[in-house]
């Protein structure tokens, strides 16, 4: 009886005996005359037997039976319900479903079924009858998280992009709907509207929606600038820009977002001074950003910013543009600062390099006139050693350096150039004092430190020519059509033939760095500074003729800086080029125009040499040195300074 059972099953529970526990609740189950307490019983075998024991197939029949009894019970179609899904038996989960649906009465419980039956019929591959039952839960429940998601996805499956879009969307601004789901689906409504559909107004509407909320994370950023830059929403990009030229992981991706935005509020939104973050920026990240500069030097942006960041794009443009010269858009920078700073000589160096490297613009040209009209263009001031030193290259220096001051002589003997050499005599000098080309010449005598007199003779082979002889008496030989007062280029080359007097590098200016090598090493092995032959084609030529040019007297006089050179391994031939350069820069410094010393250089615009002036290592050398604060320093020890 069933008294008999339900003792059974009381003392079974007891003793944990949990399988026959089940089978004494499923006995009460199939004995029981009262369907609802055979349902309970049934459902209390399932429970059991799900709950204590591996015996699942048996409480699933268990649990089959108790609704059979009573369809409306909850606990047992719920389980029941869970195990199936589980196990994806869609064709059993949808049998229980519909069976639930002729008794549910709740809103919530048919709108969870109506749910489940969408899900169950999409895994089936039945995508139109599952769309049907997304359809009646958005009757009773039209902001249902899953079923707009899962919509937009059956919809994106079957090639509906139009339709499969709104119901994500939706789903995007539904502040009930967990974070991580809004974004992804608020994501996939901006894609399809943006690219598939052509209607990029819309995703930007969508991706707003999640700025709004405070979803905006850095994938939503991306997609709001983008979208709304394509379709005119300059403000809103701009907005986002700036956002993510802050939180991008790379500085190259947070220049470009700054960059970005500054374009936008200069060129969209003609409001320059809006852009005063994203200058900040950009600055912050590369100092010498050139349209950063540009806006912050010639827009009224704050004080603090221009007072910080100028003087630091100052510093790094020198630093770079010391690497390249050769670049016009970092060398136009160099000169607004100089502008804003009043930088006057800085500015005539950086407007000079740019015509030097070709720019022809008339009000360039103009400026760069009027600036170097305020300066004088004959040294006022005596330069005395360290001065001298200053113009130097840093190889320019040593025991080589030294040696060639004290072979000068001796090699314009050997090598030239000497009087004999440049056709000139008696006849051919000029003696008056009074004499403007005299003085002219006397007046870069006297700042190079010259105190005693000189020679000056004009030549008829070439009007143009300009030739230093080393001698007892420093000697310049110019040609009939120089005059005084000097252009630019006329002072380039006598200033240029004088430090080379002065300096004892005469030689250097009119042989390349292996003969110059060659001077040395012979001058050496003469003095009996054992050095190993070059294999340069030219050595054994000087050789011979230094070894005429070379008195004992000298011979003995050098043998202790020949010994100097050879112990500390220094290198005529880099010596060479290094004298070279400190050549140019004495040039470039009388001169004032660099591009008068690159057209001696490279040759005029438009040759060959010119075009290939990048490669030409006195030219770079020399155009970092104009863009360089020695350069100013130096002009302004002359007297020669932009005032």
């Amino acid at each position: 009886d069933l008294a008999s059972w339900e003792g059974l099953r009381d003392v079974s529970r007891k003793l944990g005996d949990w399988r026959n526990c089940g089978v004494c609740c499923a006995r009460l189950g199939s004995l029981c005359r009262d369907e609802q307490r055979a349902a309970a019983f049934w459902e209390e075998a399932g429970l059991v037997l799900l709950e204590h024991t591996d015996a699942h197939e048996d409480a699933e029949i268990a649990l089959e039976r108790a609704l059979k009894r009573s369809p409306r019970r909850a606990v047992a179609f719920d389980k029941l319900f869970r195990r199936v899904r589980e196990r994806k038996d869609h064709d059993r989960l949808l049998h229980l479903i519909e069976q639930r649906l002729q008794v549910s009465e709740s809103d919530a419980e048919l709108t969870k079924m109506y749910w489940e039956r969408a899900r169950a019929l999409r895994s089936k591959g039945e995508a139109a009858a599952a769309l049907r039952a997304l359809g009646d839960v958005m009757l009773l429940e039209p902001d249902h998280v899953g079923a707009l998601a899962l919509e937009g996805e059956i919809r994106i499956a079957r090639g509906e992009l139009d339709l499969a879009a709104p119901p994500l969307a939706r789903l995007a601004s539904l502040d009930s709907a967990p974070v991580q789901q809004r974004l992804v689906s608020g994501l996939a409504a901006a894609d399809l509207y943006d690219k598939k559909l052509g209607q990029p107004e819309k995703a930007v509407a969508v991706l707003v929606r999640l700025h709004e909320a405070g979803l905006c994370t850095q994938q939503v950023r991306e997609r709001l600038a983008r979208s709304a830059a394509a379709v005119g929403s300059w403000a809103e990009a701009a907005r986002i820009l700036e956002e993510l030229m802050v939180e991008r992981e790379t500085s190259e991706g947070r220049i470009e977002a700054a960059n970005l935005a500054l374009v936008i509020y200069r060129d969209k939104l003609a409001l320059p001074a809006r852009a005063e973050a994203a200058v900040r920026q950009l600055l912050e990240e590369q100092p010498d950003h050139a349209e950063a500069l540009a806006l912050a030097l010639g827009t009224p942006l704050s004080a603090e910013l221009r007072a910080k960041a100028i003087p630091a794009a100052r510093e790094v443009v020198l630093q770079r543009l010391a690497q390249e010269p050769f670049d016009p858009v970092r060398v136009e920078v160099l000169g607004q600062i100089a502008d804003a700073r009043g930088e006057l000589a800085l500015r005539a160096a950086a407007l000079g390099v740019l015509v030097a490297l070709g720019d022809e613009r008339e009000a360039l040209q103009a400026e760069l006139g009027e600036l170097l009209a305020r300066a004088e263009h004959v040294p006022q001031a005596v330069l005395d050693a360290s001065g001298i030193a200053e113009i130097a290259h840093p190889e320019d220096s040593g025991p080589v350096s030294e040696l060639m001051v004290r072979l000068a002589d001796a090699v314009g003997e050997a090598l030239g150039p000497s009087l004999k050499t440049e056709g000139v005599g008696k006849r051919d000098r000029i003696e008056a004092h009074d004499d403007p080309l005299r003085r002219a010449v006397a007046s870069w005598m006297g700042a190079l430190g010259f105190e005693s007199d000189f020679d000056l003779y004009v030549t008829q082979r070439d009007a143009l020519r300009v030739r230093g002889i080393a001698a007892e008496r420093p000697t310049l030989v110019v040609g009939s059509a120089i005059a005084a007062p000097f252009d630019a280029a006329t002072r380039a080359a006598v200033a240029r033939e004088i430090f080379a007097l002065r300096c004892g590098t005469t030689l250097v200016l009119h042989h390349d760095s292996h003969t110059v090598a060659s001077v040395a090493i012979a001058a050496s092995n003469a003095a009996d500074v054992s050095l190993p032959e070059p294999k340069f084609a030219v050595y054994r030529e000087i050789a011979r003729a230094m070894d005429k040019a070379l008195s004992r007297k000298l011979r003995r006089a050098i043998s202790e800086i020949c010994q100097k050179a050879k112990e500390a391994g220094q290198d005529p031939v880099r010596w060479a080029v290094a004298a070279q350069h400190s050549i140019d820069r004495m040039a470039a410094i009388a001169a004032g125009a660099p591009a008068a010393v690159l057209d001696q250089i490279a040759g005029p615009p438009g040759s060959p040499g010119r075009k290939a002036a990048r490669s030409n290592d006195r030219a770079r050398h020399l155009l970092a040195f104009v863009l360089s604060p020695a350069y100013v320093a130096l002009r302004d020890r002359f007297g020669m300074g932009v005032g």
